[in-house]
């Protein structure tokens, strides 16, 4: 009976999703770098966490996060008149990283309100263009600045809604000074988490939902993708052991299959160790340039997150340290393609939680 009650729920939820990607998948389309912030946001730390109905079984905490994104270099080939495979382009992508701030707290009566702020940048840090002027800021960067809000709406179910307000720089190749483009907007997501019994809980999250950056160049792509996220968890205690193992499973199948696969196990609360792997694709407009005439040029191509995940937890009294070491985005080349990555294939985040002991 209770399989049959959680294959049930599980069911609807990807039926939901599946529903909500019907209507959302037409509205796919090029997609900058800054508009796959909050994407990367989630990729980087943990999908199932994204959720923001999640906050609604929260005490009150502050975490900060930070993550380095490595210098890569991939180069494509493509076979020659001979069917030999000749490199051709090399994409060289600046390093950069991103920090986060999550603050959560409850309120009696009301709910859970959480404030969320978050900085990405690439490129180098620079206090003047190439003409002389200050510009003190990176070549690209992205904020984000949100509101949080979740309150269970039963004993065992809890929605919650995030709003957030993006501003974002892109670099075009038509400006010969590299002070970049200002596009502004605003994006949403809601979601459910339900707890089916003491071991197993589930959620669904749709992300994203945007009217798009307002870009004022043409050439900079505007949209936002929405996202839609099924996630779920179980865990069981052998004290003093705790397993556990959770899986986020996007339904979107126009970029392939995309998930994140994780298990845990976790030793008094005090230490754990998470193995995972994971699979996220996304198109990206990248710069690139000609190996034999050096010619650069913006093309849309698919770029993929694969490969095994490793994370070490630890929770000194009122604070948690994670550290986690993952894939970086690699080219997905088209059809008779081949493509090389040279340099800048993993890069490591770390998180602090201070968590109330009440």
């Amino acid at each position: 009976m209770m399989w049959s009650k959680i294959a049930c729920q599980y069911s609807l939820l990807f039926i939901f999703g599946s529903v909500c990607w019907s209507q959302s998948a037409k509205l796919v389309g090029p997609q900058p770098i800054s508009g796959q912030f909050l994407r990367r946001l989630t990729q980087n730390e943990s999908p199932f966490h994204e959720n923001p109905a999640l906050i609604a079984i929260s005490r009150s905490q502050l975490q900060l996060s930070a993550g380095r994104y490595p210098h890569h270099i991939s180069r494509l080939s493509q076979p020659n008149d001979e069917g030999r495979l000749v490199e051709t382009r090399e994409y060289n992508l600046p390093s950069g990283g991103y920090e986060r701030l999550l603050i959560v707290k409850p309120f009696k009566n009301v709910g859970v309100i959480g404030l969320d702020l978050a900085f990405e940048h690439f490129g180098p840090y620079s206090r003047m263009d190439n003409q002389g002027q200050a510009i003190s800021a990176f070549p690209q960067s992205n904020h984000a600045l949100g509101v949080r809000y979740a309150k269970r709406i039963a004993p065992n179910l809890a929605f919650g809604i995030d709003a957030k307000w993006l501003r974002s720089k892109e670099v075009s190749m038509e400006e010969p000074n590299y002070k970049g483009q200002l596009g502004h907007g605003y994006a949403y997501s809601f979601g459910f988490h339900q707890i089916i019994n003491s071991r197993i809980d589930s959620g669904v999250t749709i992300g994203n939902l945007s009217n798009g950056l307002s870009f004022d160049n043409p050439n900079i792509p505007r949209h936002l993708e929405t996202r839609i996220l099924v996630s779920g968890r179980y865990q069981i205690e052998v004290d003093p052991i705790t397993l556990s193992a959770e899986i986020t499973h996007q339904p979107q199948f126009n970029l392939g299959l995309q998930f994140d696969l994780t298990g845990e196990i976790a030793y008094r609360d005090r230490v754990a160790l998470r193995l995972g792997y994971l699979r996220w694709a996304e198109t990206q407009q990248r710069k690139f340039h000609y190996l034999v005439n050096g010619r650069a040029e913006n093309e849309q191509d698919m770029w993929h997150m694969e490969g095994v995940k490793l994370s070490l937890i630890w929770n000194i009294w009122k604070v948690q340290l994670t550290v986690n070491y993952q894939p970086y985005f690699q080219l997905n080349p088209m059809q008779s393609y081949h493509s090389t990555a040279l340099k800048g294939q993993r890069f490591p985040t770390f998180s602090l939680r201070f968590r109330a002991t009440k």
